[in-house]
């Protein structure tokens, strides 16, 4: 039976189509209790664009004093950072897709790179950038949406380059990946390490892709979550329900929302 199994995943291999032993429906309903958020004594606010446009967050209202805005991943939009710009707050943003920056704003300092675990003439880390462009007390913001290399850039920063940001923003992407016990895995180590300096108060399905049911469970592709930093809170209580009211599809397609797991 093993041989058998060898030759048809060499098989598969050849038509570009990988085996992996997937993971199991428990552990998955265990990763979404774990990214259900928590309430804590400050409110949500949206920033960003509303009904149907992808692009728009729900971020804790402890926005004072926050000195500096890193976005990397912007694209050619900058619907999030303008709330940010028009506060007089810098933004610093990061794309390696464009060449140009989205926005012509005195504010904002662009550099076209990408996000990695890594630097050289293409690339950047975030302690490397964060170090670069920022003072060293102030207080910073994130909202990072790079298409699945979110894993790496957070895995290879410090704990000290993370915790200079109050509020995090992440996009995960490609979470169909957590159905292997390889993909699993991974997004466990970025929430484990998050989670020692941040709490996570907020999380968003994005709807731009179908969900995959395993089980009797619905898993999103794209899911959106914020963290703020645990010295910002003193009371903490599990959130009562989602979708938050603030909540909004990104696209037109089928809605999604969380359920609290049993």
């Amino acid at each position: 039976m093993k041989r058998l199994l060898e030759i048809i995943q060499a098989l598969l291999l050849r038509r570009g189509v990988y085996l992996a032993k997937s993971s199991s429906p428990d552990s998955l309903k265990s990763l979404l209790l774990a990214v259900w958020p928590f309430e804590t004594e400050h409110k949500l606010v949206r920033i960003g664009p509303g009904h149907r446009a992808d692009g728009g967050y729900l971020v804790p209202d402890d926005l004072d004093g926050i000195a500096r805005v890193f976005s990397p991943g912007v694209s050619k939009t900058v619907g999030f950072e303008e709330w940010f710009l028009s506060k007089g707050i810098p933004c610093e943003l990061l794309d390696g897709s464009i060449s140009e920056p989205p926005s012509a704003h005195p504010l904002v300092n662009f550099e076209p790179l990408w996000l990695s675990s890594f630097s050289d003439s293409k690339n950047i880390t975030l302690d490397e950038w964060v170090s670069q462009k920022s003072v060293i007390d102030e207080d910073l913001l994130i909202q990072m949406d790079i298409e699945g290399a979110e894993y790496e850039a957070l895995l290879a920063a410090s704990p000290k380059t993370l915790e200079r940001f109050r509020i995090i923003v992440v996009e995960f992407h490609e979470l169909r990946s957590a159905h292997s016990r390889m993909g699993l895995r991974l997004f466990r180590s970025v929430l484990a390490k998050l989670n020692e300096s941040h709490l996570i108060v907020h999380t968003h399905p994005n709807n731009c892709c179908p969900a995959l049911r395993i089980g009797d469970t619905l898993w999103p592709d794209a899911l959106e979550i914020t963290f703020l930093r645990r010295d910002r809170v003193s009371v903490i209580g599990p959130m009562a329900q989602l979708p938050h009211p603030l909540d909004r599809d990104n696209t037109s397609r089928k809605h999604m929302r969380m359920i609290f797991p049993d």
